[in-house]
């Protein structure tokens, strides 16, 4: 029995109970009559920025590979050869605001799940090799056509090959082979074993999802701890002489281990504070909004106007918190009554100014507001 597939994206219960984080999933037209708003050419472009991280993989299966890192210059891109390459474009989303709106289709998945919208591009039997990612992914075929070899074997004892450029998978044996056109999209979870291969020049739309890492939460739980921990010398009687002076003695060991062990000593608010400030925390490299000029804004907001959101802003609300929220890492201030604004501008990549409803808020709904304006986390647009 194959890969199960369906017409159209399932409702979320369906899909979070029975596919989720599971097993794979072909969803024939998820995005039907999909009309891909940059072409091949411009995703080239994108290549060319000095800030967007970009690769351009070599190669097959066959002749072997080579991987090159970005940015690249045009005579590059164009003497490309008309097979067997792909160019890859990370966080497009956040550089290009217009196309986040694709996010917006996956508002049944939390935004601190959200990793990037990656943009590859490739010529007939372009590849990047047999491999694993440790997110699990949506890959929406934008333009052309893409062959995807996956391998459903949950007892397949697969190694990553790391003697090449890339970390493919040795032995790798797919047990479906699926044709995807445009506007059909493949669900993988985390860990499934997969090989695409582009059927003539064509476009992939690949929207990840990443768990938290362990390291980045103790990172931000330690630092808490340590703002918290007095600035003191810790002091001990030493049991006697010592025997060398280059020797610990264990009586000083052990207290110094009573010591640590009391400073990680934490409680339930310390975690989740740390948990909010590192899920809230964008991925290093992005534009900072902080580092934008402050905008010149209307003292009244047109009601027609538009309201974007800049991809790189990341909020996070905790459970029963309605006096703040968390903020690219760090916890802001929410006036009293002002929760059901903030959802309802985090609900989605746009929101028109008629429907916030600004009133019902009084001046405090207008201060958070402007602020957010004012520091470049949304952006206002005319009609």
């Amino acid at each position: 029995m194959g890969v199960d597939e369906v017409r159209g994206m399932p409702d979320a219960v369906t899909f979070i109970g029975r596919y989720w984080q599971q097993r794979p999933l072909l969803i024939r037209s998820a995005f039907a009559d999909f009309d891909c708003p940059l072409s091949v050419d411009e995703v080239g472009g994108l290549a060319l920025d000095a800030d967007i991280e970009s690769r351009l993989i070599l190669g097959s299966t066959d002749a072997g590979w080579s991987l090159q890192h970005g940015p690249f210059d045009e005579a590059t891109l164009s003497s490309l050869p008309p097979q067997d390459w792909t160019l890859l474009v990370q966080d497009v989303d956040k550089h290009l605001p217009e196309l986040a709106g694709v996010l917006d289709r996956f508002a049944f998945l939390p935004d601190w799940r959200v990793d990037d919208l990656m943009i590859s591009i490739a010529g007939d039997g372009g590849s990047v090799g047999a491999h694993r990612d440790r997110y699990d992914v949506f890959l929406l075929q934008a333009e052309g056509r893409r062959r995807w070899l996956i391998d459903r074997d949950p007892l397949a004892d697969l190694q990553d090959d790391a003697s090449g450029p890339l970390r493919l998978l040795r032995g790798f044996a797919p047990s479906d082979d699926m044709l995807l056109h445009p506007g059909d999209m493949l669900y993988l979870p985390a860990g499934l074993p997969h090989h695409g291969i582009a059927d003539g020049l064509c476009q992939t739309w690949s929207i990840g999802f990443r768990g938290p890492k362990l390291d980045e939460l103790l990172a931000e739980l330690f630092q808490i701890l340590v703002v918290q921990c007095p600035d003191s010398v810790l002091t001990d009687r030493l049991g006697g002489p010592a025997r060398h002076r280059a020797e610990l003695d264990p009586d000083s060991l052990a207290s110094l281990r009573e010591a640590l062990r009391q400073a990680l000593q934490t409680t339930p608010e310390l975690l989740d504070q740390a948990i909010a400030r590192a899920l809230s925390t964008p991925k290093p490299g992005l534009p900072d909004p902080a580092d934008q000029p402050v905008p010149d804004l209307p003292e009244v907001l047109p009601a027609d106007a538009v309201l974007l959101r800049n991809p790189v802003c990341r909020i996070l609300l905790l459970p029963g918190q309605d006096d703040g929220f968390y903020l690219n890492g760090s916890l802001q201030p929410l006036p009293p009554g002002c929760l059901p604004l903030l959802r309802q501008l985090a609900s989605s990549s746009q929101v028109r100014v008629s429907e916030l409803a600004l009133a019902r808020y009084g001046k405090e709904g207008e201060a958070l507001l402007f602020g957010l304006l004012r520091e470049e986390h949304w952006w206002l647009l005319d009609d």
